[in-house]
C-alpha cells in the first residue's frame, strides 16, 4: 500500500535510532550479552507511543479534507465497526 511508506516517513529514521541504540553500545564495546531489556522497552513504548500519535494526527488531517459525503461514509463504517 503506497500510503504505509509515507506514514511512517517522518519518524522512520528517529525511532530506528531510538530503539537501536543500546545495541549499538554494546556492538561498539564488544560486549557478549545483549543490553537490558530495561533499556530497550521504554525506547520501544516511545516509539510506539509517538507513531499513534502520529496517526491520529493523518486522521485528523484526512477527516479535516473530506468531503461531506465521504464524511458520512466515514461515520457509517466507524458505527459499524470497520
Amino acid at each position: 500500500m503506497p500510503w504505509k511508506s509515507r506514514l511512517g516517513r517522518k519518524s522512520g529514521g528517529v525511532s530506528s535510532v531510538q530503539v537501536t541504540t543500546p545495541f549499538v553500545e554494546h556492538i561498539m564495546f564488544q560486549t557478549p550479552q545483549l543490553p537490558v531489556e530495561s533499556l530497550v522497552k521504554p525506547a520501544q513504548q516511545t516509539v510506539k507511543s509517538e507513531r499513534a500519535e502520529e496517526l491520529k494526527d493523518t486522521v485528523e488531517r484526512i477527516r479535516e479534507g473530506a468531503l461531506p459525503k465521504t464524511m458520512q461514509a466515514l461515520g457509517l463504517e466507524a458505527k459499524k465497526g470497520h
